[in-house]
Parts: structure tokens; C-alpha cells; sequence
């Protein structure tokens, strides 16, 4: 029987994406706005910032625990 060492877990900074899908949900705004797009396109593109940001909170601090977790490096 063979036994497989446990793959150990990703570690990547997750904020850049909760930033990245912010602003692109604020550009996808500014858009519609500037050529005066439907209504409740504005909306979706206002709920997909404000939902972003508990989103971003989230990570920022996911990613201060994962620092924490990996201890001081050298």
C-alpha cells in the first residue's frame, strides 16, 4: 500500500481579484452611463460594487491570517 504525501494548500493573495472585479463592475457603470444604457443596468452595476466590497473586506482579511499562519519568512 502506498501512501501519497498531502499536496499542500494554494496560497495566493486574494484581494487583487475582489479589487480587479470592483472596478470592472465601476467601469461596466461609468459605461452605461456615458452611453446612456437602460436603467437597471446602472443598478446591477451599483449592487456589483456594494456586494463587492464585504467581498474585499473578506479577502483582506483571509489574507492577513494566511500571513499570520505562515509565520515570519527567511
Amino acid at each position: 500500500m502506498s501512501t501519497r504525501a498531502e499536496p499542500k494548500p494554494l496560497q495566493i493573495r486574494t484581494v487583487p481579484f475582489a479589487v480587479a472585479g470592483i472596478v470592472l463592475w465601476a467601469l461596466g457603470g461609468i459605461g452605461v452611463l456615458v452611453f446612456d444604457g437602460p436603467a437597471h443596468w446602472v443598478r446591477i452595476c451599483v449592487a456589483g460594487v456594494v456586494i463587492g466590497i464585504p467581498g474585499l473586506l473578506t479577502m483582506i482579511r483571509h489574507d492577513r491570517g494566511e500571513r499570520r499562519a505562515a509565520g515570519p519568512r527567511g
